[in-house]
């Protein structure tokens, strides 16, 4: 099989060796062509940006701007690059520049491993503005959705527990995400194998306390409208059950393959949120119900009625995960019982006889135990009077301690009902 060539991803030549040996280029290492394009008639594609990173591979656009791979000399590593623009030369507008800063401002002070890490920003007054930020590679939840339809209660609990993780702590450090949904749940495999649920896009969110933006009288609504909570969608001021709300909106489409409320149009989506009551999940679909009850009471109209904390839903999600995995069988076997074993050693019994054939004899042993437990119970309170008689294991009015039978309450006034002592 024939070795496949790298490129470098500073000056894109092609080469069969490790690193590159031009000059300028650091001695970066050389990629595969999943990492560098070194040709491509795409959108920023080239662009070296504050002389640091250098774009090699154009993957989308979005609502709001474009997101490519790029190659940082400095670290030698691959980053992902957040542009706030769809072209390079396109003119970005005041309104673009301060969400691009705002989410940067956030992004920068979120230290969570559920969370996507902010490397740099660039572009703040002139150029293209961008983000830098850890490069993931693995799939979204959106694509997961499209490709099985929907997903198993474990599969789902599984997805969303670290979210619960990342919203809790942006919640604590009072941020509110406004914009969970599906495809910024991201699965990432590292280096060593191991995956991690990332949250990504903070584009929109707020700090806590902090109105909706307002321009011409009309209040701006933010979000997604399939899973956007019903105070986000009149405009009023949001909070972290706002979050909590679009959480339970994605376990719903998780556990039934689509959102609660969908449609072409969104205002009416948005609409559906507010006024509508949430469809019921399938009963053959094979939900359990403690699952269903989180899931309709994340979905809560009122805000106030919802669990209090994502940390609340982790918990509750915990313990229904925890069930279905000792229902799937997941969790070990409990040790045979002594019975078991017993009976392992058992004559089996001849074809034909019943066990009452064997009643009598039991019934003649357990009659042998009586006239041993009756000498108990006489030797027994033959210790309590000896006891009552003697003084106990504790010292009375200056005198020595005295030996008795331990563990027997001793009646002497002077002694409080002291247990007396071995």
């Amino acid at each position: 099989m024939p070795r496949e060539w790298r490129y470098c991803p500073w000056c894109f030549k092609a080469a069969s060796g490790t690193v590159c040996e031009e000059p300028e280029c650091n001695r970066a290492s050389m990629r595969t062509s999943e990492d560098v394009v070194p040709s491509e008639a795409r959108p920023f594609h080239g662009l070296v940006v504050d002389w640091r990173y250098r774009v090699t591979k154009y993957v989308f656009t979005g609502g709001y701007g474009a997101v490519c791979w790029a190659y940082d000399r400095f670290t030698d590593r691959m980053v992902a690059v957040k542009f706030l623009c769809k072209e390079p030369t396109a003119v970005v507008s005041d309104r673009v520049r301060q969400r691009f800063e705002r989410e940067a401002t956030i992004l920068g002070r979120l230290r969570h491993q559920n969370i996507v890490r902010l490397h740099d920003v660039e572009g703040i007054r002139d150029g293209p503005p961008c983000i830098i930020m850890e490069l993931l590679r693995g799939s979204d939840l959106e694509i997961t959705l499209q490709n099985r339809g929907r997903l198993t209660p474990t599969e789902a609990i599984q997805w969303l527990l670290p979210v619960c993780d990342a919203l809790q702590y942006a919640h604590g450090q009072g941020v509110l995400h406004l914009d969970i949904k599906p495809s910024n749940i991201f699965r990432h495999q590292n280096p060593s194998g191991d995956e991690v649920v990332k949250v990504l896009d903070f584009g929109i969110a707020r700090i806590r306390g902090g109105d909706l933006p307002q321009g011409q009288g009309v209040v701006r609504v933010y979000g997604t409208a399939q899973y956007i909570a019903p105070e986000v969608a009149t405009g009023q001021r949001p909070a972290e059950a706002s979050d909590l709300y679009s959480l339970g909106a994605v376990l719903y489409e998780c556990l039934c393959g689509q959102p609660p409320f969908d449609g072409a149009d969104d205002f009416e989506v948005r609409q559906a949120h507010v006024e509508n009551a949430v469809p019921p999940l399938p009963e053959d679909f094979g939900v359990p119900q403690d699952l269903v009850a989180l899931v309709f009471c994340l979905l809560e109209k009122k805000a106030g009625r919802r669990p209090r904390s994502a940390r609340e839903v982790r918990h509750r999600l915990a313990q229904i995960l925890s069930r279905l995995q000792r229902v799937d069988g997941s969790q070990p076997k409990p040790p045979p019982t002594d019975t078991n074993i017993v009976r392992v050693h058992q004559t089996p019994t001849p074809t034909g006889v019943t066990e009452a054939t064997h009643a009598p004899q039991t019934r003649w042993r357990r009659l042998k135990v009586f006239p041993l437990l009756g000498a108990f119970i006489v030797g027994l309170l033959a210790g309590i009077a000896i006891a009552r008689a003697d003084a106990c294991g504790v010292r009375i009015a200056g005198e020595n301690l005295r030996q008795t039978t331990p563990g027997i309450v001793c009646a002497s006034n002077g002694c409080d009902r002291t247990t007396s002592l071995p």
